[in-house]
């Protein structure tokens, strides 16, 4: 059988998934060379050259005569997915792992990419109507695959798409970066003297102890001997800045960055274990700061995980919760308000999210009380539409370290949101405007049948039966319309 590979490549008007996630999550950065492995008709190339970076590529049917140059980012995209033969599946693989300096992009099609899989059984996959071959992976066996061929641990960044990195440090320092919430250094007012004649001076220092709730350590800090001079001691001078902006910032973002950190590691003891060794220096200074000793930093992790792994007492804790919208069966929580749940919560789905990356678009969380999985949600118009329609689903089983993935973008009739001021904090700058609506709703007795309202075409029907409209985030009483639950008179 004459398998067409040369059919599979396509011409792309915008960056592809995944270095598209790669500019994203800051993996693809200025100054950064990058080798596409398998660049079809070379769109990514074009696209990317046209950003200014410097980047070439290398496709066995459409630029066979290109050279194979080493980067500092390779982008395998796509590629493993069409090669029949397994053993020069994971030789292109190799391959590409070769001439990444820094880190390899490995992507490919899932099981779930597709509502049904066509085509006539060949190999390990399916050789389509128009003779390219394609095997398609689910998400767990895809990482599996490239970490038994590799011998490396491969980082989810979404659904389909992997990142395995050169260095263990890197590697550690991206995963890092994920639970780091960006936070501001405290105003410093005018009367403080001392520190605004050395406000140039000390501004490194600051920057360090808002990012790392530490001190750094004379090494850490390029102007540590200038500080030193004037000041004899990074305390003393750190003493300073506390003196004129008060010290409760500083601790709140102490914690802040403490609780951050031990999430690390507990998604570290769960989805792989690095050696201290492996961790970037910055993390090691932190470790040390916060935990005194790695060993100290791991049990504390582990202990958390262990509580993880106790369903009854994560039922309990969701269900005294006080942000989100409460079911019978889990938690809904507005991915702004994710920093706001308790430190337990924060690790249940950042194990979760360790397992499939991050899944484009969710802006819902589901924590489900009566078992260990977490539902990632995406409701591209929850700020704009009243009552926003279900785009896409990933269900993450911790148990069994599964994602199951539905996409709902041409469903006839998806689940819709209500009552969306519940998802999100008090202090949400559209809480007021999606409360109101709720208001109106529940007066209006539309709220009461809950047979009504799941699903968008129960709910248009019903909304219209009840003699109402929606326009926007108001409710409105339709021309000629009957009382709640009648339908309307005749136009």
């Amino acid at each position: 059988m004459k398998i067409r590979r040369d059919k599979t490549a396509l011409r792309r008007a915008e960056l592809s998934r995944p270095l598209r996630l790669a500019l994203e999550s800051q993996l693809l950065t200025e100054g950064l060379t990058v080798f596409d492995f398998g660049c079809g008709h070379g769109s990514d190339v074009r696209l990317l050259r046209g950003l200014g970076f410097d980047v070439a590529g290398w496709d066995p049917a459409h630029a066979p005569h290109a050279p194979r140059a080493s980067a500092a980012l390779v982008n395998l995209g796509f590629v493993v997915n069409v090669i029949e033969d397994p053993v020069e599946r994971a030789e292109a693989l190799v391959d590409a792992w070769n001439l990444a300096e820094k880190v390899l992009l490995v992507s490919a099609r899932l099981v779930t990419d597709v509502d049904e899989i066509r085509g006539e059984g060949y190999c390990d996959g399916v050789v389509t109507r128009c003779g390219t071959f394609q095997k398609f992976f689910r998400q767990d066996e895809l990482r599996n695959w490239v970490e038994g061929v590799l011998e490396l641990p491969a980082i989810p960044l979404a659904p389909g798409v992997l990142a395995v990195f050169r260095s263990a440090e890197e590697r550690e320092r991206f995963i890092a970066s994920r639970f780091r919430s960006r936070l501001s250094a405290p105003r410093i007012p005018i009367s403080a003297a001392l520190y605004a004649q050395h406000e140039a001076l000390l501004a490194p220092l600051v920057s360090f102890y808002t990012d790392r709730g530490r001190l750094p350590s004379v090494e850490e800090l390029a102007t540590a001997a200038e500080v030193l001079a004037v000041f004899g001691s990074l305390p003393r001078a750190f003493a300073v800045v506390r003196r004129a902006t008060g010290a409760d910032a500083w601790e709140r973002i102490a914690a802040q960055r403490g609780e951050e950190l031990l999430l690390y590691v507990a998604d570290a003891q769960f989805n792989r274990r690095p050696r201290f060794s492996d961790l970037a220096p910055e993390l090691r200074g932190d470790i040390r700061a916060f935990h005194g000793t790695y060993a100290k930093a791991q049990e504390e992790a582990l202990a958390m995980l262990q509580q993880l792994g106790d369903q009854d007492l994560l039922d309990a804790m969701i269900r005294s919760c006080k942000i989100g919208k409460q079911t019978p069966q889990a938690l809904y929580v507005h991915a702004s308000a994710l920093e706001r749940l308790p430190t337990l919560l924060r690790l249940y789905v950042a194990c979760a999210r360790g397992l499939v990356g991050e899944v484009e678009g969710a802006n819902v969380l589901k924590l489900h009380r009566l078992r260990p999985q977490v539902s990632f949600l995406s409701y591209p118009e929850f700020d704009d539409i009243a009552h926003p329609r279900l785009a896409f689903s990933a269900i993450v089983n911790l148990d069994e370290a599964r994602a199951s993935f539905k996409d709902y973008g041409g469903a006839r009739n998806p689940p819709v949101l209500h009552r969306k001021e519940e998802f999100i904090t008090d202090d949400h700058p559209l809480h007021a405007r999606f409360a109101r609506l709720t208001v109106s709703e529940e007066r209006a007795g539309l709220l009461g049948t809950s047979r009504h309202i799941g699903n968008e075409l129960e709910w248009n029907r019903w909304v219209a039966e009840s003699g109402y409209v929606i326009a926007g985030h108001s409710l409105r009483r339709r021309k000629g319309g009957g009382p709640p639950g009648t339908p309307p008179r005749p136009q």
